[in-house]
């Protein structure tokens, strides 16, 4: 830029000091976890809402991904993901859908021969946590005579999450 006269010679010289050139987010893989943990709590903080964990299959799609954005990208992922999460686990699913599309490419075939990701009835590990999910707020709201306010605090979940929830499962 100061070869092309874009750029004063004499400012160039003040601020180039101390010249620091990052290693891309994707050369260390191993940051990803402390950054996510990291801005979980923040995000979590400043969202007003209850801590949230990381999947092991969560932390796996992120740690897959070539994040060109760098740790700005990875920082935009959790905040979204935890504005959108409705419980107190982070499942990929809560990701943006660019996060999981190479991550679900290269596990596809070794999740189809795996027996842990189906159950006994051959429903995949997501259809058995939805059935349970429903089961667990049906159970709730039994024993709460209906009170969602109240179903909503048993539950550890805001008012709203659960609304969605039961609107999500069709539940009276």
């Amino acid at each position: 830029m100061v070869e092309q006269g874009e750029f004063r010679q004499d400012l160039f010289y003040r601020l180039n000091v101390i010249h620091l050139s990052p290693i891309p987010l994707r050369e260390r893989p191993e940051d990803i976890s402390l950054l996510a943990q990291h801005f979980l709590q923040k995000f979590s903080a400043e969202n007003g809402k209850e801590m949230i964990e990381l999947d092991a299959s969560t932390l796996a799609a992120l740690e897959s991904y070539s994040w060109p954005g760098n740790v700005r990208e990875l920082a935009n992922a959790i905040e979204r993901a935890v504005i959108m999460s409705t419980g107190f686990i982070m499942f990929p699913d809560d990701l943006p859908e660019h996060l999981l599309q190479r991550h679900s490419t290269e596990n596809s075939t070794q999740r189809n021969s795996d027996p842990i990701h189906t159950s006994e009835q051959g429903q995949s590990l997501k259809e058995s946590m939805k059935a349970y999910e429903r089961e667990l707020i049906c159970v709730a709201l039994a024993n709460n005579q209906g009170n969602r306010v109240q179903t909503a605090r048993v539950l550890g979940i805001s008012r709203r999450a659960l609304m969605y929830k039961l609107q999500e499962y069709n539940i009276e």
